[in-house]
């Protein structure tokens, strides 16, 4: 065991060049001295020699010419170089501007180190050594070497999972609790319970007639349909009587909003308001997201927290020379081990770190359906994030979702009676004027130009994992007589997957030469992206797509290949009750999610049909990049067959939207949404005015100078 004797704090005032301050402190000889510097070599001639010391760099990015150039002065040697850009990012440390914050800043990230459990901190440093990032980002490993000395070292790759487990969470439905029967209106007519909620509250009469319309739905066991204008507070009108029903009765209420930061903003204004007017009931209510927003944590071990063959194999495509992925990973395990949340919207990418990047590396630890093996996983339910917290909605008196999730959850042909949209009763759908898009996005199918090629790379990839390959060399006669045949064919077909590769690599060739030609003839633009939709395209396009519609025909020829053998893989290699089971979480993953994409792909080439009047489908092209980029995408024609049943399977169902009118009538929304005579009877139709005097308190602009929307 050893300490750090010696600390340097450089703040460079420039990040062209190295010059600033620098701060010696040496904590065991009590010694704080301080300079200026206005060179690298200036800097280095008064460098103490201490193998101990640890040089702490501020005032440019660890990227600037002034940072490297002080970097450089210790290359080769033991002594640690951290930047405070990179540990202000790792844990959430305020930037310092001065060489005092910058002190400050040090003596934080020495403790946040400490706090570090051994497991994972050499499991850090082993991801830090793996990129080849010691020199910049040592730090992990300085602090192994202050615990520990070289024979008692902890060994990277066994990190304890439970730090990353989420909170145990009560179970059951939401709680019942007695209340007078005219609750809304005494909450109303208490002031100062609004005065606890609001600075300065207003009564909007429109507020209450929303309420009670509200209220009078849930009673009744009707569909509501309300417009309330700007300002009438929706949010609370609606959650009002929610909340009281829901206590009163003991159901499960659903709040869908338009997007997550809609919902997050339900939760972070909304919610603390109703719960100060509502002090005197317990109500439990729950921010629900999709899947793919919670840290699956089999994905996360098989990649991150362990360090055999098939991790560092799956971790090579993501560390590279750049080392912003490799910050997040490590601020993600940081992070994710401490609050035990699993939202992954939770953590933030390192500056300048592109969004595509942040979004690829989650989704590769994220709990997306199609790589959850459910009942298989080891960490399903309790120990499942996404389970968890679904768990922990169903017994909510209020969950809040958004409308994607909602669509994604609901298929009125084969519902899954243990989702949260089935065992909520009640559906509130705020911002409600977009859910024809949301429906229609939610279903949405998109072939891109590299996908065919992708699945294709994937499927060869699975053929040539370990376990997969031996029993791929078993002779027939070895295993049951069930699985002999199916095997065959197999053995047979899989030569030929790199031919069904290189003739979708062909074909995706075609489409872009025709593109090409199209460009030449002017048929479509080389400048500027195009959607080519039937009904709106010139008759020399029309053309251009129903040749595109020939070659998406010879896709779907070489995809179904494709599904065809992954199907026959499932059925030898990812059923446990097959001899040929393979028993690796990682593989069956990799299968399970090749499997579904492939039948998207199937689905979404076999619905692309611009002569079928029944079909919505159209094609995105971009040739301004030099390479063509393009997808084939389809979409359902109408929403309503997709909501109806939803509608008519609820108790209660309430749309409200500051904009569901068209010309003030509801026509448009029910057409959209299918009402037929019989449903929009059913329902209550209510528009409400804004109480905004527009006249004087808004300001309509105009401008002249903004290019074409397209």
């Amino acid at each position: 065991m050893y300490s750090v004797s010696q600390r340097l704090l450089v703040f460079l005032a420039s990040s062209r060049k190295a010059k600033g301050r620098v701060r010696l402190i040496a904590e065991g000889e009590g010694k704080r001295l301080e300079w200026a510097f206005s060179s690298a070599g200036a800097l280095a001639g008064k460098l103490p020699e201490h193998n101990e010391a640890v040089l702490l760099i501020a005032g440019a990015s660890p990227e600037s010419a002034a940072a490297t150039a002080v970097q450089d002065l210790w290359q080769g040697s033991p002594r640690g170089v951290w930047h405070c850009a990179d540990l202000a990012y790792l844990w959430s440390l305020e930037a310092p501007e001065n060489l005092d914050d910058l002190e400050r800043l040090s003596e934080e990230a020495e403790r946040c180190l400490a706090s570090v459990s051994d497991d994972l901190l050499a499991q850090l440093a082993g991801l830090v050594s793996e990129a080849g990032a010691q020199q910049r980002l040592g730090f992990f490993e300085h602090e192994l070497h202050r615990r520990h000395d070289a024979l008692n070292m902890p060994a990277s790759g066994e990190v304890d999972i439970e730090a990353y487990y989420p909170p145990s969470r009560e179970a059951g439905a939401p709680s019942r609790q007695e209340m007078p029967s005219d609750m809304l209106e005494r909450v109303f007519n208490a002031r100062e319970a609004m005065a606890r909620a609001f600075d300065e509250y207003e009564e909007r009469p429109q507020q209450l007639d929303m309420a009670r319309a509200v209220e009078q739905a849930l009673a009744k066991s009707q569909p509501l349909i309300v417009e309330a204008g700007t300002g009438v507070g929706k949010s609370l009108a609606y959650l009002l009587p929610l909340a009281i029903h829901s206590a009163r009765t003991g159901k499960l209420c659903l709040v869908s909003s338009n997007t997550i930061n809609l919902q997050q903003q339900l939760v972070d204004l909304d919610v603390p308001r109703l719960r100060a007017i509502l002090d005197s009931l317990e109500l439990k209510i729950t921010l629900l997201k999709g899947r793919e927003h919670y840290l699956c944590l089999k994905r996360l071990e098989e990649t991150w927290l362990v360090n055999t063959p098939g991790a560092r194999q799956r971790r090579e495509r993501f560390l590279g020379a750049d080392v912003s992925p490799l910050l997040f990973i490590l601020r993600l395990l940081l992070q994710c081990s401490e609050d035990n949340s699993g939202d992954l919207d939770t953590v933030p990418g390192p500056e300048g770190f592109p969004q595509a990047e942040r979004a690829q590396l989650l989704r590769a630890v994220d709990c997306g359906y199609s790589t959850c093996l459910g009942r298989r996983c080891e960490y399903y339910k309790a120990r499942c994030h996404f389970f968890s917290k679904r768990g922990e909605a169903a017994s909510s008196h209020i969950t809040i979702a958004n409308h994607a999730l909602v669509f994604s959850l609901y298929d009125p042909q084969s519902e899954d009676g243990d989702s949260i949209v089935s065992r909520a009763p009640v559906i509130v759908f705020d911002e409600a004027h977009n859910l024809e898009s949301a429906i229609t996005n939610q279903h949405t199918r998109e072939v891109s130009d590299e996908m065919p090629v992708e699945l294709g790379n994937r499927l060869l990839a699975v053929l040539q994992h370990e376990g997969l390959s031996r029993r791929l060399t078993l002779p027939a006669g070895s295993v049951g007589e069930e699985w002999r045949e199916a095997l065959a064919r197999v053995q047979s077909t899989m030569p030929e997957v790199p031919g069904w590769v290189k003739l979708a690599a062909e074909i995706r060739g075609q489409v872009n030469s025709l593109l090409e030609q199209a460009a030449d003839k002017a048929r479509i633009p080389y400048d500027s992206p195009v959607q080519l939709t039937p009904g709106t395209v010139t008759q020399e396009q029309m053309q251009v797509m129903e040749l595109l519609a020939k070659l998406a025909q010879r896709l779907l020829a070489v995809v179904s290949k494709y599904h065809e053998l992954a199907g026959s893989l499932a059925g030898l290699f990812a059923s446990e009750s097959s001899d040929l089971y393979v028993d690796d979480d990682s593989f069956q993953m990799d299968l399970q999610s090749l499997c579904i994409d492939l039948r998207d792909c199937i689905e979404a080439l076999g619905q692309w049909q611009p002569d079928d009047p029944s079909s919505i489908c159209w094609f995105n092209c971009d040739l301004s990049l030099g390479e063509p980029s393009w997808a084939y995408k389809t979409a359902p024609l109408k929403a309503g067959p997709l909501f109806q049943p939803l509608l008519a399977g609820k108790e209660c169902v309430v749309l409200s939207s500051a904009t569901l009118t068209v010309a003030d009538s509801f026509d448009y929304l029910q057409a959209s949404l299918g009402f037929d005579d019989a449903a929009a009877e059913r329902s209550r139709w209510l528009k409400l005015e804004s109480p905004f005097n527009f006249q004087e308190q808004s300001l309509l602009l105009i401008a002249t100078d903004m290019a074409r929307p397209t």
